[in-house]
């Protein structure tokens, strides 16, 4: 049965309007995410080995092969004898990551504009002309092909990665969270309507704003 983030005995009445326990409310959150995160732990030994490989790094593959070793083998302190030299993992994700942008964005119009309903005005085609110049000049101001290219790598290395899209003001600032920046709930089939925890970085000033 899909968890629900209940909250409603955080929330209390006052005369004018409602206000918020926000310590009762982080103890909430706070006893979501070790849930969540007691579940995901190996999942999260995995995908430091992937990240690691993909690396290819001496220091990367030390631990990777130390990790394996420890974990299917035993505790043992020698390298082991045969090793792949070629980054074979990096090779496969860029190869991986080129394609699919290739098929994301072939050319510079990469994306159309089709009415969802017979248009009878004669002059429908420039509005949506003027629509579109809009969103391209929008989404490659926030760099919208970069940021997707890092989405698409932390998924195939991964197989899991997340891209927001919050509107701030006039402006679309695109987010891309790797794996180890959210957490899903484990009970959710469908991880796009999931309940979510994500983390965040910001100094006391910025958490002063959002208080």
């Amino acid at each position: 049965m899909k968890k629900q983030v209940d909250i409603t005995e955080i929330q209390s009445i006052g005369f004018e309007r409602n206000t918020l326990d926000t310590e009762a409310l982080l103890r909430r959150l706070n006893e979501l995410r070790n849930t969540y995160q007691q579940v995901r732990e190996p999942l999260e030994r995995l995908w430091d080995d992937y990240y690691l490989s993909y690396l290819t790094t001496p220091g990367a593959s030390h631990r990777v092969s130390s990790g394996i070793a420890k974990r299917h083998i035993g505790d043992v302190n020698t390298q082991w004898r045969h090793k792949l030299k070629s980054p074979k993992a990096f090779e496969t994700v860029e190869t991986i990551v080129s394609w699919l942008m290739g098929a994301f964005f072939p050319n510079e119009f990469w994306f159309d504009l089709k009415p969802c309903i017979p248009m009878y005005d004669p002059s429908y085609q420039q509005q949506l002309d003027v629509i579109k110049f809009y969103l391209s000049k929008n989404l490659n101001r926030a760099h919208l092909k970069r940021k997707f290219r890092l989405f698409l790598r932390e998924l195939s290395i991964a197989g899991t990665a997340a891209l927001a899209f919050p509107l701030v003001g006039e402006s679309l600032k695109l987010d891309v969270m790797p794996c180890y920046n959210f957490w899903l709930d484990p009970d959710s089939q469908d991880p796009n309507s999931a309940n979510m925890i994500r983390l965040y970085n910001v100094s006391k000033v910025q958490l002063r704003k959002y208080i």
